[in-house]
């Protein structure tokens, strides 16, 4: 009689059943590090990696031939590096595994992030220009002087000629455009403290708003339209917030950085310190913070976990796995998924020959 030999998960994944297989690697839990599955395991999570960075590799170039505006060029793409396997090393090694498929993501793909700005795939708040803000506060400034009965603001003391020369070495002009940023600073402060006493003294008193009352009136009025005026860059408002792809990659090999504290209204979910016992990887922001805007709390994937898979708590995916598989069915950006009319043209291009894995 002969006996048939079963295929190992990763023939039946190279045959293509790719979620039947990552399924079942899942469900063993902790039994799929067992001698007799270890390495097969292991080896699947690698094929599946490194189709995930062939895709990456495809996805980046194409969005660069879009235009895309990356909001870190440099990190879209970062191949693992033998640095970053001793720090996932020296982590496992204190804090306890990571997932096969996390590990082996890093270990194979390194980092992701494709934040970023484009009219009809992504949207990236800019970080507001200090210049900018600067320029328009002094031109609301000018525009609306105090009477001339009010005192300037006192000038800042000098600083020490030494430390002056030393910043100017470090920095050259850099002590001038901060002087200039911190006198159109405390000339608005000043002007906000009158304000303010100008307020108090009417409610005391009574009377009609004093001439500097009013000014600081305009002037408070002027900020607000100068400040609220369209961008002269012509950065558009209207691009989805679509989710990109990010996956960091951790920075630190000390457990005590990624402890998780628990509900302090929960004391069953928390030793004396407030640690829940376990560790969390953060991920990626959320959807909000990849547009630069304020959001909740970042994707985590939480750690010791002997297991092939491992949910990415916050976004509420079953699975890493599912979570990248998601990504890149939708180029890179699964919150496109949400829109009414999602920019076909832009999808065909990223997802052709994209490799399912």
């Amino acid at each position: 009689m002969t006996t048939t030999e079963r295929p190992t998960y990763l023939a039946r994944y190279l045959a293509g059943e790719h979620e039947a297989v990552w399924r079942e690697l899942a469900a063993l839990g902790p039994a799929v590090r067992a001698p007799a599955v270890r390495d097969d395991a292991r080896a699947v999570a690698r094929e599946t990696m490194a189709r995930v960075r062939r895709n990456v590799e495809r996805v980046v170039p194409r969005l660069r031939a879009m235009g895309y505006d990356f909001a870190h060029p440099a990190q879209a793409h970062v191949p693992p590096t033998p640095a970053l396997a001793a720090r996932l090393d020296a982590l496992e090694a204190q804090a306890g595994p990571l997932p096969l498929a996390v590990r082996a993501f890093y270990d194979t793909v390194g980092s992701v992030c494709l934040m970023g700005a484009h009219p009809r795939l992504s949207a990236y708040a800019p970080t507001p220009d200090l210049g900018r803000m600067m320029g328009i506060v002094g031109g609301a400034l000018a525009a609306h002087p105090a009477p001339a009965a009010s005192a300037p603001p006192p000038a800042p003391p000098a600083l020490p000629p030494e430390l002056a020369a030393f910043a100017e070495r470090l920095n050259p002009g850099a002590l001038g455009r901060l002087g200039d940023v911190m006198a159109t600073a405390r000339a608005l402060m000043e002007r906000a403290m009158q304000t303010q006493r100008e307020t108090d003294r009417m409610i005391e008193q009574g009377g009609d708003p004093s001439p500097l009352l009013q000014a600081n009136l305009a002037l408070a009025g002027s900020l607000q339209a100068r400040l609220a005026a369209p961008r002269p860059d012509g950065a558009r408002d209207d691009a989805p917030a679509s989710d990109p792809l990010v996956v960091w990659a951790p920075e630190d090999d000390d457990p005590e950085a990624f402890r998780e504290f628990g509900d302090p209204d929960d004391p069953d979910a928390r030793d004396e310190e407030g640690w829940t016992g376990r560790y969390v990887l953060d991920i990626a922001p959320d959807a909000c913070h990849k547009a630069n805007t304020s959001g909740g709390g970042p994707y985590q994937i939480a750690f010791p976990d002997p297991g092939a898979d491992a949910p990415v708590l916050e976004l509420g995916a079953p699975s890493f796995v599912a979570y990248l598989r998601d990504c890149f069915r939708w180029g890179g950006f699964p919150g496109l998924a949400e829109l009414p009319d999602p920019p076909r043209e832009e999808l065909r291009v990223l997802t052709e020959g994209l490799e399912p894995f």
